[in-house]
């Protein structure tokens, strides 16, 4: 049985609420258990204890789309801390 966390948050960029996004933590060495992810919308998150990432390190990955008008526009990398 592993043991997960219940996570749960709000995304936000530049004050504003993430509209539609997604979040995955995918461990790192030292940190054995599955990837796992959820949807953003409009800000909140939420992982339940049954689907949540292990205890451990992870890397955290935003995916976010934006229609700005332009082909392709990067977003620059956030670090996030969790508590362990």
């Amino acid at each position: 049985m592993l043991d997960r966390l219940h996570v749960k948050g709000t995304f936000k960029v530049n004050g504003a609420p993430l509209k539609s996004g997604r979040i995955s933590f995918l461990p790192t060495a030292g940190t054995s258990g599955p990837a796992t992810g959820t949807v953003i919308e409009n800000g909140p998150f939420e992982l339940p204890l049954a689907q949540g990432p292990v205890q451990g390190k992870h890397r955290i990955e935003i995916v976010a789309v934006r229609l700005t008008g332009k082909k392709n526009v990067k977003v620059p990398a956030v670090k996030i801390r969790m508590p362990s």
